[in-house]
């Protein structure tokens, strides 16, 4: 009797477990830069994601809205979209993916009839602010494009059949890196810290008046890294803007993170 006792409890023990542990993965979210990647293709440069919905209720921003003017700008004057049914904006090789909850019936009327037609997917050419642009209606996004090679692509891209940025390289070695923020990018190019450098960052406002930025840095190989840490622990220790400095090395990786005040932050 007792060994009955000691099966049921290690059953329900497991199952529990079990339950437990579905219940975890179900909890779990894909962030929306980590989506949008698996929907870019991969020749792409340059990503910038921006967090609307969690902008819109953060306070003391303003200059991070201020980088988005121009690309919300545009993106409100050809579709005529309410930005409030936006919940993501990420600019890809400068030109947007828009994402959230939107009236297609209504954004078609306002584009008008589709110059063509591409794997079920219709496809129009706008008179944008900075001259032609392509724009196509893919799920829940709306994909501007350079032109319509480009806008083929990333449909290509979405519904499958050519390889993403998420596949490509060390992109994702470098997205689950980065804590998760308001603004999130990743460049091959590297940015105004890290030049010429393949590097992710992350934006996340901590203080009322302060911001966490965290980047991760690839480099050729550990030793590289290791060989680059004294370096740029001494460019961060050096600056009068940036606070709370680490580096930390994670094989050939480079976390570096630091405390900004929002007025010091520039693009």
């Amino acid at each position: 009797m007792k060994q009955k006792y000691i099966v049921l409890f290690m059953t329900s023990a497991l199952i529990l477990c079990l339950f437990c542990g579905l219940a975890a993965c179900s909890d779990s979210k894909e962030r929306a830069i980590e989506n949008v990647m698996k929907k870019i293709p991969e020749y792409v440069t340059s990503v910038r994601c921006w967090d609307i919905e969690l902008m819109s209720v953060t306070d003391n921003i303003a200059r991070f809205r201020d980088e988005l003017s121009y690309t919300i700008e545009k993106v409100v004057h050809e579709t005529r979209i309410e930005l409030d049914d936006v919940s993501h904006i990420t600019v890809v090789d400068d030109y947007p993916y828009v994402e959230g909850n939107f009236n297609y019936a209504e954004i078609r009327n306002e584009l008008g009839v589709p110059i063509q037609e591409y794997r079920g997917i219709d496809i129009w050419e706008i008179q944008g602010l900075r001259g032609n642009e392509n724009i196509a209606l893919i799920e829940n996004l709306i994909v501007f494009g350079d032109d319509i090679a480009d806008i083929e692509a990333r449909i290509d891209t979405i519904k499958g059949d050519k390889k993403s940025l998420w596949d490509t390289g060390d992109v994702r070695e470098v997205i689950i890196r980065l804590p998760d923020g308001f603004r999130m990018e990743y460049s091959t190019v590297g940015n105004s810290l890290f030049k010429d450098l393949t590097a992710g960052s992350s934006i996340e406002k901590k203080g009322d008046m302060t911001i966490t930025v965290t980047t991760v840095v690839v480099y050729k190989d550990e030793a590289s890294a290791n060989d680059a840490t004294e370096e740029v622990e001494e460019l961060l220790d050096s600056s009068e803007t940036m606070q709370k400095n680490t580096v930390k090395q994670d094989g050939k990786f480079l976390v570096v993170s630091y405390v900004m005040d929002i007025k010091d932050w520039s693009r």
